[in-house]
């Protein structure tokens, strides 16, 4: 009697984990689709009264939440692809992203299987570009291999719907979910000039989880 009970107790939870599986799998499809379907047009419409520039990018998840590989498609403000970012859901080594722009390539590697630090380094000459701490609360960045602050991504709470970028106090950008089209895709908001798209890309790519 016990041991039948037990057998219909697992075969009710494998039921269950088997419906809230499928359904998130469908859920992840229909927010991809979603994304699919978003134009320029829309963002500025809903977002423009957050935007500071004219001067921001917009990423769409690609199999985010799928045993493959996920991928970040992002978008300039006229809606032309300039970057894809990849992320490994097993790591190549210590590479657990990609970033490719222009048909140059990028990786992000962590340094050290405990290290918390990993770098955004050039694959046409090797040149560490930019380094990311990953703190329990925030993203710092740091120039190259130096010890040089650039700003910091900080995690803001759960019921906001965008994360600080931030010099010192001063907020600098933002990067916000695109919850009210219930996708899954974020917008950079980001007016300073001298940041460039690479590392533009690696800020999104080290964004946390809950983003997007």
């Amino acid at each position: 009697m016990g041991i039948a009970f037990y057998g219909i107790v697992a075969l009710l939870i494998v039921i269950v984990a088997f419906i809230i599986i499928r359904s998130s799998i469908k859920e992840s499809k229909e927010q991809e689709d979603a994304g699919e379907h978003l134009t320029v047009e829309q963002i500025v419409e809903h977002y423009g009264d957050r935007l500071t520039s004219s001067n921001f990018l917009w990423g769409i998840w690609h199999d985010r939440h799928s045993i493959k590989n996920s991928e970040l498609i992002v978008k300039d403000n006229e809606g032309g692809c300039v970057g894809i970012i990849t992320h490994y859901k097993i790591p190549k080594g210590n590479v657990s992203r990609r970033i490719e722009l222009y048909n140059h390539l990028y990786e992000c590697v962590t340094n050290g299987i405990t290290s918390k630090v990993s770098s955004l380094i050039d694959c046409e000459d090797n040149e560490v570009v930019m380094t990311c701490d990953h703190k329990t609360n925030s993203e710092i960045f740091y120039q190259g291999e130096s010890v040089v602050e650039k700003y910091t991504l900080e995690h803001n709470s759960i019921v906001e719907d965008f994360q600080s970028i931030k010099v010192g106090e001063e907020e600098i950008g933002r990067l916000i979910s695109m919850n009210d089209f219930k996708c899954d895709a974020v917008v950079l908001d980001l007016p300073i000039e001298e940041i460039g798209l690479p590392e533009r890309l690696f800020i999104l790519a080290n964004m946390a989880k809950g983003v997007g």
